[in-house]
Formats: structure tokens, sequence, C-alpha cells
């Protein structure tokens, strides 16, 4: 049985702010100790990986592989570790067909266990509109800035009184 952790730090968050690599890490540590275990590996996502599904992320995918009966793995938000709403169930039955447990820390319940998928999807759901709104207003480099022209309307009248 081994305990796996997993990090993502998403892209919209300073990599020295609460949501660092170094500050997730803390709180895998802590989860584990509280049940008097060690993290066996942690899988840190590196690369940007917005709105990538699990298994399409490097560490996500070597996490996903990894995984076998009786093992753990805990990450610190929904919203990191799911790509997309969609995605939960298919993470799920990968979790439940290996025998495997997913425990998330934001929501502090082991999502494997029962059926809470319906209040799952309302956190990842709400974190993807938040995600997408962010970007939406974020400036892109790659995209010129928009165009802004004022109109002014002269102020004499625009045709001559009869």
């Amino acid at each position: 049985m081994a305990l796996y952790g997993y990090i993502k730090v998403p892209p919209h968050i300073p990599p020295d702010g609460p949501a660092s690599p170094e500050v997730q890490l803390r709180y895998l540590e802590r989860h584990a100790a509280r049940r008097g275990l060690a993290l066996d590996h942690v899988f840190p996502e590196k690369e940007s990986s917005f709105g990538k599904p699990l298994g399409e992320r490097p560490e996500g995918r070597r996490l996903l592989s990894a995984i076998g009966p009786g093992d753990r793995a805990v990450a610190c938000r929904a919203e990191y570790l799911f790509g997309a709403p969609g995605e939960i169930p298919l993470v799920l039955t990968h979790f439940r067909r290996r025998g495997a447990s997913l425990f998330l820390l934001d929501l502090g319940w082991e999502i494997t266990r029962g059926d809470m998928t319906s209040r799952l999807y309302a956190v990842v759901d709400e974190a993807s509109r938040a995600r997408h709104a962010r970007a939406a207003r974020a400036p892109h480099p790659e995209k010129p800035a928009p165009l802004r022209l004022a109109l002014r309307l002269p102020e004499a009248p625009l045709l001559p009184a009869s």
C-alpha cells in the first residue's frame, strides 16, 4: 500500500503564493502524518496544464499508472486535479477499478467512497467557471489589445435646419 501525492500549480497563481508547490507539499505531508503515514512519492506537475485532463498531463499520467490495489492518492484541491467536470467519473472509475482511493484536502473527504459525485461536480464546475472568467479578463500576449474607439458626436446638428 502506497501513499501518493499530486501537486499542480495553476497558471493564475504566483509560484511563491499560497498554492506554491512547497505549500501544497506541506499540506500533503501533514495529511499523511495525521494518519501515521508518509508519502511514498509525490507527482509535481511542472508544466502548464490549463484545462488538460489528468491523464494528458505528464505527472498525472504517471500517477494514474502507478496507482494499484490498496494505494491512496491525495491532492490539495479538486480544481487542480480535474481539468473539467466531465473528467470526474473517468478518474473515479479508474481509481475504483484499481482498488485505490483518492482524497481531496479542500473537500476533506475521500471521493472514491460513496456517491458524492454531485457535490464534486459542483465544486469543479464552479472552479472551472471562475478559471474561464479569469482567463477572459487576463491580457493575452499573443493577442493584440482590443482597439477602443471613442465616438464623439459633433456639437452641431448633422443636417442643416430647413
